[in-house]
């Protein structure tokens, strides 16, 4: 069965956001990663029972950034599949937007991972992303 991998979050600050999660509300170890062009620097940090937040560099509105999806706060919601391909034909089945058909990426971080991934939207307009990470 599907289950909630992580929640992720555009932050203005990146290293305050860091210490906000780890420190204030005493997750795990981060592991941090970037996967250029896409994603200069983020993390992926533990909670309890497998779940993870994950964090991006960015959402600063002064340096011209326009997509919602640059902007500081909620990102999106990832669903943790074992099948990506399978999932991601379901979901736009079931009438989902397609923003991004699966694609297996490396995160460049330490150990350098593979994650397969595809965004969505839902039906009030709600990024969902289906993901695998066989690591995380």
């Amino acid at each position: 069965m599907p289950r909630l991998h992580h929640v992720a979050v555009t932050c203005s600050d990146f290293d305050r956001s860091l210490r906000f999660y780890v420190e204030g509300l005493g997750l795990g170890r981060p592991y941090l990663w970037n996967a250029p062009p896409l994603v200069n620097r983020a993390a992926f940090i533990p909670a309890d029972g497998g779940t993870w937040v994950e964090i991006f560099d960015g959402g600063r509105p002064e340096e011209g950034n326009s997509a919602a999806r640059d902007l500081a706060g909620h990102s999106h919601v990832a669903i943790a599949v074992d099948d990506v391909q399978a999932a991601f034909e379901r979901i736009v089945a079931a009438g989902a937007i397609v923003f991004e058909e699966p694609v297996t990426r490396t995160l460049h971080g330490d150990p350098p991972m593979q994650a397969t991934m595809a965004f969505v939207a839902g039906p009030d307009g709600e990024v969902i992303e289906l993901y695998r990470n066989d690591d995380l």
